[in-house]
């Protein structure tokens, strides 16, 4: 449900969980904490970028 008040596409849940630091969808989002949020447009030139050149981005654990 917040993947799509944010961005209209409910498929970017991924992308509210790793925002969150959460690992699975059913865990709670932490609450009074402010997630900042990347626009669409950005999301999209980064999966773009990803899937072109082949390379993963390191994922920090929160």
């Amino acid at each position: 449900m917040v993947a799509h008040r944010i961005w209209g596409i409910c498929e970017l849940r991924w992308c509210v969980r790793l925002l969150a630091g959460t690992v699975a969808e059913y865990e709670p989002l932490p609450i009074g904490q402010t997630l900042s949020a990347p626009s669409i447009a950005w999301l999209r030139e980064r999966i773009r970028h990803y899937v072109d050149t082949g390379e993963l981005p390191a994922i920090q654990a929160l």
